[in-house]
């Protein structure tokens, strides 16, 4: 952390009321992909937080994915044009992140740069989860303590302004998991909302 800025205060993050916004307008940007409301709530309840993330990263690739699959043209040689839900095995083959992905399809028409580091964030600690079981028991802030960037998980999945301390927080989200999960969710349903808006708008 850059010792200039450590001492920058920046109050507790209070996700509360733009969850609950965000939840009561669930059913609309979910529907597209099979799921609703209740979803949000489920997740929010989930006994594990290997659980929480696992099907958190899920449920991000799988709007994403859609979202694509949706709204992709493709030019044909002939001039006509092609919907990629007309070849959807095309979207289903593509990976989900990379130098070429759903994910960099993502960025290239507009996923915000505070967007882009909580999608990853998100992976990278369902990775450390799914692929090792004896996680199973760890808690979020476990495993980002663990992390050689748990500076800038914290951030993102945490909603921390660049340059504020985050002493603070750390002590508020080691002992407030419902607070980190309800942060999350927040910032996911804040994406599936942007998805919905500029990919999937009826």
């Amino acid at each position: 952390m850059n010792e200039a800025n450590a001492d920058v205060e920046q109050e507790p993050m209070n996700p509360e009321t733009t969850f609950v916004e965000l939840a009561k307008i669930a059913d609309n940007y979910l529907r597209p992909i099979g799921l609703g409301q209740e979803l949000v709530e489920t997740l929010f309840e989930e006994d594990w937080d290997w659980a929480f993330t696992v099907q958190l990263d899920a449920l991000l690739e799988t709007a994403a994915r859609e979202a694509i699959r949706n709204t992709l043209i493709l030019k044909l040689p002939n001039g006509a044009t092609a919907k990629v839900s007309e070849l959807g095995s095309l979207v289903d083959r593509m990976s989900y992140q990379g130098a070429v992905s759903l994910f960099s399809l993502l960025v290239d028409s507009g996923l915000s740069s505070d967007r882009k580091k909580f999608i990853s964030s998100v992976r990278q600690i369902r990775n450390q989860f799914a692929h090792d079981i004896r996680n199973r028991g760890r808690t979020l802030f476990e495993m980002i303590e663990d992390s050689n960037n748990s500076d800038n998980l914290l951030r993102s999945l945490g909603k921390i302004e660049q340059g504020a301390n985050l002493v603070p927080f750390k002590e508020l989200l080691k002992e407030n998991s419902d607070l980190f999960r309800m942060t999350m969710l927040e910032q996911a349903m804040s994406f599936l909302y942007w998805l919905h808006f500029n990919y999937t708008k009826e």
